[in-house]
């Protein structure tokens, strides 16, 4: 669970007010550092655009999502017609 929300143990346990170790935060700074220039130009947008931008990329995980969904289910049909032959 630590792993997964990138946090220490002693976090998730309420025994530390300090979410990561020196390598987990080193690690969350490299992927904010690949992110740092999407964010100043998000927030140099206007709260329209803001909003507009944020129905887009919902739009985008559905999409994702519906096509992830259809290769598991190619995957299943495909593997089920094999097992028939």
């Amino acid at each position: 669970m630590a792993r997964y929300f990138n946090v220490t143990t002693d976090y998730i346990l309420g025994l530390s007010d300090i979410k990561r170790d020196l390598s987990g935060q080193i690690r969350m700074n490299q992927e904010m550092d690949q992110c740092y220039d999407i964010v100043l130009r998000y927030n140099n947008l206007t709260d329209t655009n803001k909003k507009t931008l944020q129905c887009l990329l919902k739009r985008l995980e559905q999409a994702q999502l519906e096509e992830e969904e259809a290769d598991i289910a190619e995957e299943v049909l495909k593997n089920a017609e094999d097992s028939h032959m």
